[in-house]
């Protein structure tokens, strides 16, 4: 796993994340903001907006998903070294919740691929990336990130 701080230029970021602290940006309402599920236990709630999913027919073709190119392209060169290598891109955010509330464990994808977490705010709300990859009765615990804003892990 790497973790690189202040991943971004200070004037990019800032320009990205005003973009989705507008008022205008739009997110759409999920009850369990990380896995596409009805589990509705109430604290695992959260929004997201989809940016490239061709499953979907979600492109970079609209300006809200447009200024994230230049990020993706800094990821791919960056931290993968692999040109058009992205499969799938979302934006979360999850809202407070009771201390202690641990989000659905998940695997992105069974497919081989790259995972990255960026962060566009501080928060206190740790994630945990386990070392177990699939379903598990019980999870025991590989890293612990604190999110920080301009901060990606990989």
């Amino acid at each position: 796993m790497k973790l690189i701080d202040n991943f971004l230029e200070p004037f990019y970021f800032e320009y990205l994340h005003d973009c989705v602290t507008n008022q205008s940006f739009q997110w759409k309402y999920q009850k369990n903001v990380s896995v596409f599920n009805d589990d509705d236990n109430g604290w695992l709630h959260g929004f997201s907006h989809g940016l490239y999913d061709p499953q979907y027919e979600m492109n970079f073709h609209t300006e809200q998903a447009e200024i994230w190119i230049p990020f993706i392209l800094k990821i791919e060169q960056d931290l993968i070294g692999e040109k058009a290598s992205l499969i799938r891109s979302r934006l979360d955010m999850t809202v407070k919740s009771p201390p202690g509330t641990i989000h659905t464990p998940h695997q992105d994808l069974k497919q081989p691929h790259w995972t990255t977490i960026f962060y566009l705010t501080d928060s206190d709300g740790d994630t945990i990336i386990y070392n177990e990859t699939e379903p598990s009765d019980t999870y025991t615990e590989k890293h612990r990130i604190t999110p920080k804003k301009n901060r990606i892990i990989c």
